[in-house]
């Protein structure tokens, strides 16, 4: 499977049962579909990018979900992963990544006529209990890296996790900087 052809796009209307199903597979929260149709409605607000390959059904087989803010007067704006997931099919082929890269970029170029925004803060969640995940953004996440841990942060989500705490990992850079490992 590794040398498919793939493409990172945007989510697209047609995609949301595909993205939906994956999403309820791989992890232990399900936003409903209503959420995605958020997310192509207001990507300046909400994005969901997806990893396509054209040779699998279905097609969909990555995904990423994060929230774009920006406190006013606020000279960074902030890119949450909200969700992040790639079927077992095509794991350790650096999807994961390249889905943040492609989230940052599109962040950028989206910046680059905005007069206040000078910084990405990109910020991610991961469940005490999801040792895969806090090692994936460890690994990944490399600028100025900051690490918390945040009691009952899914305490009130209703998701069955072995901890309902977790760690926060924050990465800062300006803009034009790649916040990931590896080079663009």
């Amino acid at each position: 499977m590794e040398n498919q052809p793939i493409a990172i796009r945007p989510l697209r209307a047609q995609d949301i049962h595909d993205v939906y199903q994956l999403h309820k597979a791989l992890l232990p929260l399900s936003y409903p579909p209503a959420f995605f149709r958020q997310c192509i409605l207001h990507p300046q607000k909400q994005l969901c990018l997806v990893v396509e390959s054209p040779s699998t059904t279905p097609k969909i087989v990555a995904f990423l979900t994060a929230s774009v803010q920006q406190a006013p007067q606020s000279p960074v704006r902030e890119l949450h992963i909200l969700t992040l997931g790639v079927a077992s099919t095509h794991r350790r082929q650096g999807l994961a990544t390249e889905l943040i890269r492609a989230a940052i970029l599109l962040l950028q170029k989206n910046l680059a006529c905005a007069d206040t925004p000078s910084h990405i803060k990109l910020v991610a969640h991961a469940a005490v209990s999801n040792a895969h995940a806090r090692a994936f953004f460890r690994k990944t996440m490399v600028h100025e890296l900051e690490e918390e841990r945040v009691e009952g942060l899914y305490r009130k989500s209703g998701m069955m996790l072995a901890s309902k705490d977790a760690y926060r990992f924050t990465s800062y850079a300006p803009l034009g900087m790649d916040l990931c490992v590896g080079a663009l």
